[in-house]
């Protein structure tokens, strides 16, 4: 689905913003908003983590073969590691964007389990922006961008994954702002969007490119990614130490 993409970043202000994404809504009912949700990002990686435990165990037998007993423990997390690779291929979750009720609904599904349920009216929307993401590896330095709602909290929800085409991602947020009716604002590289709340409880949404950024709001970011790589490290925690704790178990019962 095409749509016109402005020059310039635009900001509409006021309850009923002009965002004019160049598509005519009066024939489009949903419009699907896919990404990759957490639970996705969970069953992919406990997926891996399982493969690896099993990898490991067939790669220290392999090498010691006083340890080939490993290989009667390879089938647990082989098998574990096959339920979340199929968990993770028959999970679909997205959101739906409806035209014409101006309401954003969850879909989930698992299998033949499908539940759709409202998630956001238009009303608790504040913002729709895109947001770039600083990228290096090794000497190469690159931005993704990723469509970001925040809502009348200041809860910032991602309404798509990163990639590297701004214009792309811009005439998208802007089509899902056209549909909501809330303000918006065409990402930029090097540009990140800010929330702020006021002490009334007002939120407010912006971008705000990366060199003109306070010492606070990077401390902030800083926060942010600091627990979010806690909350990762505690999911991998919880899988492998009560595998951990059953090698050694094992281990010890055999001497």
């Amino acid at each position: 689905m095409q749509t016109e993409n402005g020059g310039k970043s635009k900001v509409s202000d006021g309850t009923e913003p002009q965002v004019e994404s160049g598509i005519n809504l009066d024939k489009i009912e949903k419009i699907k908003a896919d990404l990759e949700t957490s639970l996705e990002t969970v069953l992919f990686w406990l997926t891996c983590i399982w493969f690896g435990i099993a990898g490991g165990f067939i790669a220290i037998a392999l090498e010691d073969r006083s340890a080939w007993f490993l290989l009667e423990y390879t089938h647990f997390p082989f098998c574990m590691g096959i339920l979340c690779l199929i968990l993770y291929n028959a999970t679909d979750n997205y959101y739906v964007l409806n035209v014409f009720e101006k309401r954003i609904f969850y879909h989930f599904k698992v299998f033949w389990f499908k539940k759709i349920t409202p998630f956001l009216n238009s009303e608790d929307i504040a913002f729709i922006g895109v947001t770039s993401i600083y990228c290096s590896n090794d000497d190469t330095i690159w931005h993704e961008y990723k469509i970001i709602l925040v809502d009348r909290k200041g809860n910032s929800i991602p309404l798509s994954d990163p990639n590297q085409n701004l214009q792309t991602t811009n005439q998208k947020a802007k089509l899902f702002a056209q549909i909501l009716g809330c303000k918006f604002e065409e990402g930029r590289e090097k540009a990140s969007i800010q929330i702020d709340k006021s002490a009334n409880g007002e939120v407010a949404a912006r971008l705000v490119d990366e060199m003109v950024m306070t010492s606070d709001q990077r401390a902030a970011a800083s926060r942010k990614i600091y627990w979010m790589v806690i909350k990762g490290t505690g999911c991998i925690v919880i899988v492998a130490l009560p595998t951990a704790i059953l090698i050694t178990i094992f281990l010890l019962g055999r001497h």
